[in-house]
């Protein structure tokens, strides 16, 4: 039997008419939309949304947390393992408070004079200074807004925790010169690991703390 193809309007929905001497024959040809409702076929399938790396998820939960600040200022230094706070000790050059302050607030990043807020900070502190005394963040300037005996941190925290040595603070220097500025004492044998008001303008190593 010898077939002729022929246009058709069918061939718009995938028909075409088959000419045959028995009879017309209308008969499926691939191409066109197979069947309503389903996808072409020739068509690119939708961009499926990528599943997640469990992988990459799996290691970024399994990151340490922030380091903290970097630690690397001073001739030596220590990070708190409780809050990541990075102090340094400065003994090269002895300065007086002001001075020491602001060559902690010069760092990069920037720093501020050692505030003590616990007995655990306190301890480091110590540790850190070993056998050098030096300047810390609490003062009694009236000029820097603080009232005279009622030492202050400089950052502004609250002052929750102290530990002066016996007597202190007691703005006693023999020269009769204020002792507004408190240094941490740690050359004391009587009054180790303790606190003490000193002459401002005195010259001391300084301890930065950087939060």
């Amino acid at each position: 039997m010898i077939l002729f193809l022929s246009a058709a309007s069918g061939a718009a929905c995938g028909k075409v008419k088959l000419d045959d001497p028995d009879g017309p024959v209308d008969a499926q040809v691939p191409g066109g939309d197979a069947r309503p409702g389903q996808p072409d076929a020739r068509q690119p399938a939708p961009d499926a949304q990528a599943a997640p790396d469990d992988a990459r998820v799996a290691r970024d939960a399994a990151l340490p947390p922030d380091a903290g600040p970097p630690c690397d200022d001073g001739n030596r230094q220590r990070t708190d393992p409780a809050t990541g706070a990075c102090y340094m000790l400065f003994t090269t050059t002895q300065l007086d408070w002001f001075d020491a302050g602001d060559a902690c607030e010069e760092l990069n990043p920037p720093a501020h004079l050692v505030t003590v807020t616990s007995a655990d900070e306190n301890a480091l502190a110590v540790e850190l200074a070993d056998t050098i005394n030096a300047w810390m963040g609490a003062h009694d300037l009236v000029d820097q807004g603080a009232e005279e005996g009622a030492f202050e941190w400089i950052t502004g925290e609250p002052m929750v925790f102290t530990a002066w040595a016996e007597g202190e603070p007691n703005n006693g220097n023999p020269d009769g010169e204020d002792e507004d500025c408190a240094v941490l004492l740690v050359t004391d044998v009587d009054r180790p690991d303790s606190w003490d008001d000193r002459r401002c303008g005195s010259t001391q190593a300084y301890l930065c703390e950087r939060d």
